[in-house]
């Protein structure tokens, strides 16, 4: 009888359980790393740029090519400077990953100095990042991102599907322990830039109902105020200001 029960447990397992094992084990071995797409830009309705994408440099790391984390921290932290802190970055050389960021959206010079070191394991890539050329010009209008490019206010989070684009991918392989396999198969798909936004806002006018909005509060020793251009004919908003406004470029974080 004790034959026969494990007999019938290894056709379960083979037979029944098996590809549902046989996914887990694949679901385990797979780590999937994503990377954003540069977003659309938003665009005033004469085409002038409101919101853009620029490029910076990133610097990251790959753990398993590290020789020294805390020599290569030690080294690392002083170039990187206010981007990057020596203990954080000796804790994420340790980390069981093929690929963990260090200092993100840092100037070219920066990550220039960081290459000249040549640390083994530490690479530097071009990614994104958000730029508002007006600062405080419609900035409760335009609102901000965070730091990965996801919209938090205004239309860069109304239109968010709109502007992101589609992120790249990376796919990894790792053992049961999540340590990275050296010799495994690796695949790449290059991300897709996001569309670009045109509202009905005019710059020019944007610019003049702003600071006729200002003069206005602090004559009147306001703390708040908002103001509204629109088209009779169409219903277009042409302008809308409010005070107090923010600078976007500093906002997201």
């Amino acid at each position: 009888m004790t034959y026969v029960a494990m007999a019938g447990r290894l056709v379960v397992l083979q037979v029944v359980e098996g590809p549902a094992y046989a996914r887990l084990a694949a679901d385990q071995r797979e780590r999937v790393i994503e990377f954003a797409a540069r977003r659309g830009a938003i665009l005033d309705r004469d085409g002038q740029a409101l919101a853009v994408s620029v490029d910076m440099k990133t610097i990251y790391a790959d753990p398993y090519f590290v020789e020294s984390p805390r020599r290569t921290a030690a080294e690392l932290a002083p170039v990187l400077g206010d981007h990057a802190d020596a203990g954080e970055l000796a804790a994420k050389l340790t980390e069981k990953t093929r690929y963990v960021y260090l200092a993100r959206q840092i100037p070219a010079e920066v990550a220039d100095r960081v290459e000249a070191l040549d640390l083994p394991g530490i690479y530097s890539e071009t990614e994104p990042k958000r730029f508002y050329p007006g600062g405080r010009l419609a900035s409760h209008v335009i609102g901000f991102v965070d730091v990965d490019g996801k919209g938090l206010a205004g239309v860069e989070l109304q239109y968010q599907q709109v502007l992101e684009g589609l992120p790249g991918r990376m796919t990894i392989e790792q053992d049961p322990q999540g340590r990275p396999l050296p010799q495994a198969d690796s695949s790449y798909q290059e991300p897709r830039q996001g569309r670009e936004l045109f509202l009905t806002i005019d710059k020019e006018l944007q610019y003049f109902t702003e600071a006729t909005l200002a003069e206005a509060a602090k004559a009147y020793d306001a703390s708040g105020g908002s103001a509204v251009v629109m088209r009779p004919s169409s219903g277009e908003i042409l302008a809308m200001a409010n005070v107090p406004d923010f600078d976007p470029n500093d906002a997201g974080g």
